[in-house]
């Protein structure tokens, strides 16, 4: 008999919706190469992973904690969460959309991938 292929990603689970956002980032990302690939590994780690994810300290250090989520990664998780939606995703920066107009610029957090 033949072997099933797996679900595509963001197809189904707890996290489908997270899933499915991390692969469109993964798209609009296309012309770089590696966050693009950063993208589909969060979306990949995201699938697998067992819990809902919700704005629960616990669950959000668990999800922190996976390979390849980083601090770009749980902000769009945490606005997810939020708001219902992804600015990024919106055509809107995610650093021109003022929160309290804390937190790092693109460049910081471009950087900081690399360190």
């Amino acid at each position: 008999s033949a072997e099933e292929a797996p679900p595509a990603l963001g197809s189904s689970g707890e996290n489908a919706e997270l899933v499915k956002i991390f692969m469109q980032l993964k798209e609009m990302n296309k012309d770089h190469q590696f966050k693009a690939k950063a993208n589909e590994k969060v979306a990949q780690k995201l699938q697998e992973f067992p819990k809902k994810i919700t704005m629960d300290k616990n669950i959000l250090k668990e999800v922190n904690a996976l390979e390849g989520v980083g601090k770009g990664s749980m902000e769009y998780i945490k606005e997810y969460l939020t708001t219902g939606k992804v600015s990024a995703l919106a055509g809107v920066p995610a650093d021109k959309v003022a929160k309290d107009g804390a937190g790092p610029s693109k460049a910081q957090e471009e950087a900081l991938q690399f360190m």
